[in-house]
C-alpha cells in the first residue's frame, strides 16, 4: 500500500509493480489538482462540510499541502475523529457562519440527486472571491455552485474532482499523459446516460 493510500485508510487504485499489487490513491488529486487551479492551498483556510470518506480524503490532502482545515458536521463524533486522524480542526456543521474561510468544500450529498434543489449553507454565508468546491458531480450545476457564482466565487464543480482522480489513476496505469479532454467528455456522457 502506498503511504498516501496508508495515511488516508483507502485506496482506490492498484497497479502492479515489480511483480506485486500496490494499493495507491488518487483522492487527493481530485482535490487538490482544480483548486491549484484556482489557488495555492499552502496557508489557506478550509471549511469541509461532511465527515465522511470523501471528506476525510479531502482533509488529508489539503492539511499535507499546507492548508489550515476544519470539518465541519452534524455528526460531532465522526467530525472529531476525521479531525484527529488528519490534524485539523472540528466543528459543528451550525458553526460556519462564525468560521472564516478561503475555501469551501462539499463533501456530502446535500444538492445531489438525492437530495434536490437542496444546498449545505445559505447563500448568505457564502464570500465574494472565495473558492467553493462541490464534490457532488450529477446535477453539475448543484443549487450550491449556482449561488456561488452568483456571489461571485470561484467554483469547482464534482466533474473536474472526477476526471481529477481518473486522470491520476489513467497515468498510474499507463505510465502516459492522460487525455484529459477525452475522460471530461466521456464522463460528462456517462452521467448524461444515467439520467436519460
Amino acid at each position: 500500500v502506498a503511504p498516501n493510500a496508508a495515511e488516508a485508510g483507502s485506496a482506490n487504485t492498484v497497479v502492479v509493480r515489480e511483480g506485486l499489487l500496490e494499493g495507491l490513491s488518487t483522492d487527493g488529486d481530485g482535490v487538490l489538482v482544480p483548486l491549484r487551479q484556482r489557488l495555492d492551498p499552502a496557508g489557506r483556510t478550509v471549511a469541509i462540510l461532511g465527515a465522511g470518506g470523501a471528506a476525510r480524503a479531502a482533509a488529508f490532502a489539503l492539511v499535507r499541502a499546507g492548508a489550515r482545515v476544519t470539518v465541519l458536521s452534524r455528526r460531532a463524533a465522526q467530525a472529531a475523529d476525521v479531525a484527529a486522524a488528519t490534524g485539523c480542526a472540528a466543528a459543528p456543521l451550525d458553526s460556519l457562519a462564525g468560521l472564516a474561510w478561503d475555501v469551501l468544500v462539499n463533501a456530502t450529498p446535500v444538492g445531489s440527486g438525492a437530495f434536490p434543489g437542496e444546498t449545505p449553507v445559505p447563500a448568505e454565508s457564502l464570500r465574494p472571491g472565495a473558492v467553493v468546491f462541490d464534490m457532488v458531480y450529477e446535477p453539475r450545476e448543484t443549487p450550491l455552485v449556482a449561488a456561488a457564482r452568483a456571489k461571485g466565487c470561484r467554483t469547482i464543480d464534482g466533474v473536474e474532482m472526477l476526471v481529477a482522480q481518473a486522470v491520476g489513476q489513467f497515468e498510474a496505469w499507463a505510465g502516459a499523459p492522460a487525455p484529459v479532454e477525452a475522460m471530461t467528455d466521456a464522463a460528462l456522457a456517462a452521467i448524461a446516460e444515467a439520467r436519460a
